[in-house]
């Protein structure tokens, strides 16, 4: 198995096809002085190869950890626009994944696509944290992530 987490300001899915807008992002600045929970807007995107094309079933886990380990629970507003908030960790599944799934299938594997866009969700502390995709308890993926303050620039003096 075979993985990609990337993350972006934006994410679109269509079928297969996953679209990123600034791509790389690795960190959410908030304005300095203001206390938590801060809301951040931010983009996942899995880009997912597995053996075989026969369809199988796999749960798939996004996972935010303080870089020490521990797992943080966010609630953010559903990626999908349901309008009810989902909680981070955020499980998918089980999905079908394989040849009659839709998924694009070549060369004895299954290559799957996933992206989604959330906004406004509060993360209550400052600090380095990593976004980790779990496939069937695996960590297949992993992506840095930061929350810090921004420093504003000195004012010129008028």
């Amino acid at each position: 198995m075979k993985a990609s987490l990337i993350l972006a300001n934006h994410v679109e899915q269509q079928g297969n096809v996953v679209s990123l807008l600034s791509a790389g992002v690795d960190r959410a600045l908030v304005p300095e002085g203001h206390p938590g929970p801060y809301l951040v807007n931010l983009g996942l995107a899995l880009f997912l190869e597995l053996e075989g094309t026969e369809p199988t079933r796999v749960t798939l886990l996004f996972e935010l950890r303080h870089r020490g380990g521990a797992v943080t629970t966010v609630t953010v507003p559903d990626p999908q626009g349901s309008g009810s908030p989902v909680s981070i960790p955020l499980r998918l599944g089980p999905l079908v994944v394989g040849a009659t799934g839709g998924d694009e299938v070549a060369d004895g594997r299954t290559r799957i696509n996933l992206g989604a866009s959330m906004a406004n969700f509060a993360i209550a502390e400052l600090g380095a944290y990593e976004w980790v995709a779990v496939v069937d308890g695996v960590d297949v993926a992993s992506a840095a992530y930061h929350v810090a303050f921004t420093r504003q620039p000195p004012q010129l003096a008028t």
